[in-house]
């Protein structure tokens, strides 16, 4: 990567959502080390709440947590501890009808603190944490339960208290919404939503694609192209301006920027972009990869010089180029594949009804919503669903590029030039002007002059077609 700069000390957080269901009595062991007031004899406890119990167990395996309306308040410094939350996800049809009676269920949210992404005792601690969960699991009569309704949320951040720079939080924008069609790819598929118009948007769908508002949402920008929406983006002045892009007031797209704009009003904003397109999982690999992931577009997005930059923009627009050329471009080619899903989902705790038909374990209450469970995850991994989703995507012209028309491609000098050219013209009608703003307005005039590039590439595409 072409870069003068250094990385910087890139922090995260992790929220994991997954619905616990557990017999009612399960936890009712630890009521004797909870809180339970003067008037609540433990001896009378007949129910924990599975949250309490977590928080009882990471506390007690030195994990420093609280747990929403039990122990956090005004003295708590934020982001400083393991937060236990209730959620309103849940199960689906098929898992639901599989609860044993005399189950119960909670939707949870486990929330991390700020970590150091390049400490890697910020990842022991994630797998110390899912190890603790396993453990519950294994001890008590519980199964922590992760589902196409349930999402994983990745907060990344330029180190803890330090808003990510507007030029960096610009170019996360603009490599997520060029490489959109690519980023689907490493998704279960019911995380690749096809939008057409604002009217059969879902509005609880909590990952809708940065190409709905590009395309149709409420930026009225018809069949631009991608480069149009660069373009516009780069045409960013201040953090609050990100909220234009999303008009809609759910929070619920599939990059958040609110925490950027908000902690200029707020101490208690995170001052991170939040990625919210993955789904909910437990697995400790699979979380691990897609945070670094993460992080190495961040890096590169703060790193790298506008030339191999928009260079990487322009692949957007060649249908040769993957997720996995992607991947090696800002992240390293060992992480390529172990991200895409495949057609196996690894199973963390249960064992298969083969094995229990031989009698190596004895069929449990929750077997059989374990077993329902993995075969819908496993069906929301398959690739060829993936790929077809993504396919409706592209024929309805949400991505922004055509990939029946040749990419996109210049000569190497081509952007560079295109840059200083702008810049020269800018300079000459605004000597005062400084030079961050006019490096970006010069990015936006090239991003324009690329639009029309590729404008006149897929009319030559078309009429060759005959289209």
């Amino acid at each position: 990567m072409a870069t003068s700069k250094p990385r910087p000390p890139l922090t995260f957080g992790v929220e994991l959502e997954f619905i616990c269901v557990y017999k009612e009595n399960a936890f009712v062991k630890i009521a004797r080390h909870l809180d339970v007031g003067p008037d609540v004899g433990r001896e009378k406890i007949r129910h924990v709440q599975s949250g309490h119990a977590i928080w009882y167990k990471l506390n007690e395996a030195g994990i420093a947590t609280c747990c929403r309306g039990k122990d956090e308040g005004p003295a708590t410094t934020p982001y400083s501890r393991w937060m236990v939350d209730f959620d309103d996800h849940g199960l689906t049809g098929k898992e639901q009808s599989c609860v044993p009676r005399g189950y119960l269920k909670h939707a949870l949210e486990l929330a991390s603190p700020v970590l150091g992404l390049d400490d890697e005792r910020s990842f022991q601690q994630i797998e110390r944490v899912l190890q603790i969960l396993a453990s519950m699991e294994a001890r008590f009569d519980c199964r922590f339960i992760t589902n196409r309704l349930c999402g994983l949320h990745v907060h990344m951040g330029c180190g803890k208290g330090t808003i990510v720079p507007l030029p960096v939080a610009k170019r996360v924008f603009q490599l997520t919404t060029a490489h959109e069609h690519n980023l689907d790819a490493m998704h279960a598929a019911s995380r690749v939503v096809v939008p057409v118009s604002t009217t059969n948007i879902d509005t609880d769908a909590p990952y809708i694609p940065l190409s709905f508002f590009h395309r149709g949402g409420q930026l009225g920008l018809g069949n631009h192209n991608v480069f149009d929406w660069l373009k516009r983006i780069e045409e960013v002045r201040s953090n609050a301006d990100f909220a234009e892009f999303f008009a809609f007031d759910w929070g619920d797209e599939i990059l958040n920027f609110d925490n950027l704009w908000l902690s200029e009003s707020s101490d208690h904003a995170p001052k991170t972009i939040e990625f919210r397109q993955h789904v909910g999982t437990l697995d400790f690999a699979e979380i691990s990869r897609y945070v670094r992931f993460l992080g190495n577009v961040l890096a590169y997005c703060y790193q790298a010089d506008d030339g191999p930059f928009v260079e990487l923009l322009m692949k957007a627009t060649d249908a040769n180029f993957t997720v996995e050329h992607l991947m090696e471009v800002v992240g390293g080619p060992a992480q390529a594949c172990a991200l895409v899903p495949g057609q196996i989902v690894h199973d963390r705790h249960h064992s298969t009804p083969a094995q229990r038909a031989v009698g190596r374990d004895p069929l449990r209450p929750l077997d059989t919503l374990v077993d329902q469970n993995a075969h819908e995850v496993a069906a929301n991994h398959q690739n060829g669903s993936i790929t077809d989703t993504r396919a409706r995507k592209s024929e309805v012209g949400l991505y922004g590029v055509d990939h029946r028309s040749n990419g996109l491609s210049l000569h190497p000098d081509a952007i560079p030039g295109f840059i200083v050219d702008a810049a020269g013209s800018l300079l000459a009608s605004n000597p005062g002007m400084n030079m961050d703003e006019l490096s970006s307005q010069a990015r936006a005039v090239t991003f324009g002059r690329l639009a029309e590039k590729y404008r006149e590439l897929r009319y030559l595409g078309r009429h060759q077609l005959g289209k």
